[in-house]
């Protein structure tokens, strides 16, 4: 049997790394101390119009009308009239990449770091995911295809920038369109959007292409709003890591970074239009080792910290209190990178990776148990199929009982199953598993993975990139026989267009039928016919084993109960660490 990595080996470290970091220590993260490189303030307007408090709507919307989500249920909150545990709560967490402008956002994970100063169209409630009114107040679908949205009156830029006007909606979709764009929406948005028609300063009516049933669930959601005003002052460049953050309308504004190191946000200092933070300031620290974020953890030089559960029992034990999102949304799953179908034919016809019983059998040969007990104490639920969640109306039930027989551990058979290719002693199947830094413990779970496959015979070695360089060579279709373990929580609408098919994302392992059902999704507005599409697009994904379906959980972060008494967030979004403003204060 594979010997799972075991952490305990390296707990000793902890004492170590406690104590310097106590030693340093001059406060619980609280303190306005720079690190070096920090960057801050940039050229500001000279009739600041941030001092202004809004005085607009504070979250309710008109009647309920044609795809309009529900208001929020709480309006603006004053910060409590007891002061907070410490002035600046800090989270630490590993980003990818880094970015001062949403231009640039190459993955979620980079795109952490803008949630906590931009805001959207649409926003998320922070309990349920779903849909609300954010920067506009209402929207409607009009024949064309088109949506009118309302814009919300008196939301203020950050730092002075002014009113958000339709004028600011209309520069932030040609910024994120820009050539020079990275954003991993920016190719569907162009594709998808024909004109942003400015009606007035509060209302605009966005003419897409075709109908897309897609455009509010994805689009509309991940389309940051911000300062065309702060970008004309700056020539029109997008700022990079030198400079501030181009401005938003969030509950924080931008404070100061230091490039590897930390962000941090400033509460704004005028009564936000949703909500008023409990904390001054907020600050992401960027820490990519495990034990260090732990250790700054328990040194309570950070407050809250992504750890992975097998390690949460450590920090529970020195005192701190996990807390997890409100779903169970996040996916872990690995992903088959070699197979771009192009012109009737695929791509890298030498791939092993295209037999449908390789990839069988590179999923027998896990033991998702032990990877459930070693690495996420047993919170995982199995995942049948690694896009379906087992509550959707499309979830077929037949993949829960099929799944011992076409997914379940058995090394015996994933053995045979290889010898039945042609695969053995002295013609090894030989493949890649790219490593991610997708979330807490992935490295640990990647290398449990390549143990699992080496007892059936696999020659299998680790790759070590970074985000850019696997954003390129997936864009480009360069991978050829990779496997890479992922972690998001996304909607059956992205998980099609972003897996299955020759999308611009280029993640998975694409297919003729799979790309066309989603095509046809894609102009598809009747409930019942989408449902039907969802369940045969799963089937072939099942049946095919084009993923490697792992465990369906609830995102954690641990945090440390004498500075932080709640926080609330879903779950269910990219990136899943949304909604940072409603961190609450112990008090």
């Amino acid at each position: 049997m594979s010997k799972i990595f075991d952490r305990t080996g390296m707990y000793w470290l902890f004492g170590a790394i406690v104590l310097i970091l106590v030693t340093a220590a001059c406060s619980s993260g609280g303190d306005d101390t720079a690190s070096q490189t920090a960057t801050g303030s940039a050229a500001q307007p000279q009739s600041p119009a941030a001092a202004v408090a809004p005085s607009g709507s504070t979250g309710s919307a008109s009647s309920p009308i044609q795809a309009v989500a529900p208001a929020p249920a709480t309006g603006v909150s004053a910060p409590s009239a007891t002061e907070p545990a410490v002035n600046r709560v800090v989270m630490a967490l590993q980003l990818e990449t880094e970015a001062n402008d949403p231009r640039y956002q190459t993955t979620i994970p980079s795109g952490i770091g803008m949630r906590p100063m931009h805001e959207n169209l649409i926003g998320h409630d922070a309990t349920t995911g779903a849909m609300v009114p954010g920067l506009a107040t209402e929207w409607t679908l009009e024949a064309g295809p088109s949506y009118r949205f309302k814009l919300r009156e008196d939301v203020q830029f950050h730092k002075g920038w002014g009113e958000m006007t339709a004028e600011d909606v209309l520069f932030s979709f040609q910024n994120s369109t820009h050539p020079e764009s990275t954003s991993s929406g920016a190719v569907s948005l162009l594709e998808l959007v024909k004109e942003v028609e400015i009606v007035n300063d509060h209302e605009v009516v966005i003419h897409l292409t075709e109908t897309d049933p897609t455009f509010l669930v994805n689009d509309a959601r991940a389309w940051e709003v911000i300062s065309k005003a702060h970008s004309d002052a700056l020539g029109g460049k997008a700022p990079n890591l030198s400079d501030e953050a181009i401005a938003g309308t969030a509950p924080y504004q931008f404070k100061e970074r230091s490039q590897g190191s930390f962000i941090r946000y400033e509460r704004v200092p005028y009564t936000h239009w949703r909500m008023t933070p409990d904390f001054p300031e907020f600050e992401f620290r960027i820490l990519r080792e495990e034990s260090t974020r732990l250790a700054a953890l328990l040194a309570g030089e950070v407050h809250l910290a992504e750890i992975a559960p097998d390690l949460h029992g450590v920090a529970e034990s020195e005192g701190m209190r996990v807390i997890p999102t409100q779903k169970a949304g996040l996916r872990i799953f690995a992903v088959f990178q070699c197979c771009y179908f192009r012109d009737g034919a695929y791509t890298h016809q030498e791939s092993p990776l295209l037999n449908d019983n390789v990839r069988k059998a590179l999923n027998k040969a896990i033991n998702r148990d032990e990877l459930n007990t070693a690495f996420f104490r047993d919170k995982g639920d199995t995942m049948y199929n690694a896009h379906v969640y087992p509550t959707d109306a499309h979830f077929n039930p037949q993949w829960e009982t099929r799944f011992p027989e076409e997914y379940g551990y058995d090394p015996a058979a994933a053995r045979a199953i290889l010898t039945s290719e042609g695969y053995g002693p002295g013609n090894q199947l030989e493949t890649i598993l790219t490593y991610s830094q997708r979330f807490a413990g992935s490295e640990d779970v990647g290398d449990a993975i390549m143990g699992f496959w080496r007892e059936i015979g696999v020659d299998v070695e680790g790759l070590t990139i970074d985000a850019r360089q696997q954003r390129t060579l997936r864009r480009n279709g360069d991978f050829e026989n990779n496997t890479y373990v992922i972690n998001t929580s996304s909607n059956i609408f992205t998980a099609m267009g972003a897996y299955h098919s020759p999308s611009s994302a280029k993640i998975g392992f694409e297919t003729e039928r799979t790309t066309a059902i989603y095509n046809e999704v894609l102009v598809t507005m009747d409930q019942g016919r989408l449902n039907t599409l969802f369940r045969e697009w799963g089937d072939i994904v099942y049946d095919r084993h084009l993923d490697i379906p792992l465990f369906l959980m609830r995102a954690e972060l641990v945090v440390d109960p004498n500075v932080v008494a709640d926080y609330v967030y879903p779950g269910d979004i990219s990136g899943s660490w949304t909604h940072v403003e409603n961190i609450k204060s112990a008090r």
